[in-house]
């Protein structure tokens, strides 16, 4: 019989589609999964419904696939704890293994070798599985040059959600969100009431700021926000299962790295409290609206 290696040099291997989206068309129960605790566990079915499992590779196989997946894309304990069986993880990709091996076997030939590949996909969780960013921003006002300070000292930026959106593209506002977030005057330079440190006061949303132009205000915060970011005031967190991650926006920015929204979870809440007063007021500034 041909190798595998031998026949993608001489033609095109097709492989099998999605897993998944092939077990969801069979409108499978709660109960064919194993219960509630396995609800959207597709390697379980390996144990409970391993035939829902041989119908997608006979499917993939009776079209003239060559070469079938095994039903193990998130096949890890870090994936398998969510549902107790983290320790079980070895055994059911044996299982899954088998089974693909088993119904590649029926339909191979010599003329026409069937073939299983292992699927090792990224899982639904990862102990790397995107990451977020946080800039100190303490630490980021102590770095800067005594010229800069002095230039920033009194200095009010304006801060609306409506600015922060418009960067991505979108500025289709109705009246009543625009007057919903109207800009509101916040200090570039704040001294934090709990420490008594100076921290920088920047964000996505800070657009104009006062006694500047349009052109001069960007130039400097993007100035600002690209020293804030340089490495040594920037903590990347990896993320693990069951990490909480807790920080402070009144002397941090953040941002998080694109991931799967769709398939990996990532709960994120949010506490807002009252401070002692605005920031202006904070650090003794009268600002007059515009």
């Amino acid at each position: 019989m041909t190798s595998f290696l031998e026949t993608i040099k001489e033609r095109i291997v097709v492989f099998d589609g999605a897993m998944g989206t092939n077990l969801q068309v069979q409108n499978l129960t709660l109960d064919d999964f194993g219960g509630l605790r396995f609800e959207g566990c597709n390697e379980n079915l390996l144990v409970t419904r391993p035939d829902a499992v041989e119908n997608v590779h006979v499917a993939f196989l009776d079209v003239g696939c060559d070469v079938i997946e095994t039903n193990s894309f998130n096949g890890t304990p870090v994936d398998f704890a969510e549902y107790d069986m983290a320790e079980q993880a070895y055994d059911v990709n044996v299982l899954a293994a088998r089974l693909a091996k088993r119904v590649a076997a029926d339909y191979s030939t010599k003329d026409k070798p069937r073939w299983v590949a292992g699927s090792m996909g990224p899982g639904r969780k990862l102990p790397t599985l995107g990451h977020i960013s946080f800039t100190d921003l303490r630490a980021a006002y102590d770095g800067l040059p005594d010229a800069m300070k002095r230039r920033l000292d009194g200095l009010v930026a304006w801060h609306s959600l409506l600015t922060s959106r418009a960067k991505l593209g979108f500025s289709d506002f109705d009246e009543t969100e625009k007057k919903a977030f109207e800009p509101v005057p916040q200090v570039l330079v704040r001294r934090l009431q709990d420490s008594g440190r100076m921290s920088l006061y920047l964000a996505s949303h800070a657009g104009a700021i006062s006694g500047l132009s349009k052109a001069d205000a960007e130039a400097l915060l993007k100035e600002l926000i690209e020293h804030a970011t340089q490495r040594q005031f920037v903590y990347s967190h990896r993320w693990r299962v069951n990490d909480l991650v807790m920080w402070d926006d009144r002397c941090t920015m953040h941002r998080g790295l694109e991931f799967d929204d769709q398939r990996f979870k990532r709960d994120m809440r949010r506490a807002t409290v009252s401070d002692v007063a605005p920031t202006c007021e904070q650090m003794g500034l009268a600002v007059a609206a515009e």
